[in-house]
């Protein structure tokens, strides 16, 4: 008498493909999670400032670095000679009084 293992073998089979089925569904759940996970960033405010303060300071003429250092330089060598009346001007035109 033979016996045969059909059943048996089908049995396997099946269990084989439950179990690939259950290991695709995990990758797709997995997929699915990852896409929908975007990254995010939160600047604080500080940075924001400073990254204006860069932007700001890009911008400086070079220009206006020279007359600086030279300002620097007559006040260093003591020739720097204030101009009192353009300052009593701007500073006039700061708190608002007339001559």
């Amino acid at each position: 008498m033979k016996i045969e293992n059909n059943l048996l073998n089908q049995l396997q089979a099946n269990k084989t493909e439950s179990a690939q089925q259950v290991e695709k569904q995990q990758k797709q759940a997995e997929q699915t999670s990852s896409a929908s996970k975007k990254d995010s960033l939160e600047v604080s405010e500080k940075a924001r400032l400073l990254s204006k303060a860069r932007v700001a300071l890009d911008g400086v003429d070079e220009v206006r670095a020279q007359k600086v250092n030279d300002l620097k330089e007559l006040v260093n060598q003591g020739d720097y000679k204030v101009p009192h009346e353009e300052l009593a001007k701007r500073l006039a035109a700061h708190i608002d009084i007339k001559r």
